[in-house]
């Protein structure tokens, strides 16, 4: 009993040998970067069972495409700037395209599928509105067109899924 209370006691005392080390690991706080230089967009293509990973770099030197986005809430206008799909992943015009965006609890949830969309409207992908870089956390949006002739925008993409249509 005198060893737990002595134990106890220079436990008490020492209170740093029981915490984490914080310096020298490289999963400490100080290497910690959110702000990743060099965000990457996922694409999930089942049918070749691959996945492609586009950079923002590499986004930014292939041609540009705009699009001017109405808000209903604000009746303002935004610019959305961005890529084609099919520039991505060349062939996927027979493809079945589901959209994923971030979710609760790193829980991705399916936002647009192809069954809701325009089958000849082009699918963009975004990294720009109104001149300005998307967020850090989420550096990447979808703007595409539903069978009504909307335009729909997707925030926060978390991936891009494309499996056969059959």
């Amino acid at each position: 009993m005198s060893r737990l209370r002595t134990a106890l006691f220079l436990v008490a005392m020492a209170p740093g040998c029981a915490l984490a080390q914080r310096y020298g690991r490289p999963d400490s706080l100080e290497h910690y970067r959110p702000n990743a230089p060099h965000p990457i967009l996922s694409i999930d293509n089942e049918s070749a069972r691959t996945w492609t990973h586009a950079r923002l770099s590499d986004l930014l030197r292939m041609k540009r495409v705009e699009v001017l986005v109405p808000d209903p809430k604000t009746n303002r206008t935004s610019l959305y700037e961005g890529t084609l799909l099919s520039r991505l992943v060349p062939g996927i015009t027979h493809d079945r395209v589901d959209i994923y965006r971030d979710f609760w609890a790193f829980r991705d949830k399916r936002a647009v599928s192809s069954a809701d969309l325009d089958p000849s409207a082009d699918l963009i992908v975004v990294d720009t509105i109104n001149g300005e870089r998307l967020g850090p956390n989420h550096p990447f949006c979808l703007v595409a067109r539903n069978k009504r002739g909307d335009l729909v925008v997707v925030r926060e993409l978390a991936y891009i899924r494309l499996a056969d249509a059959r």
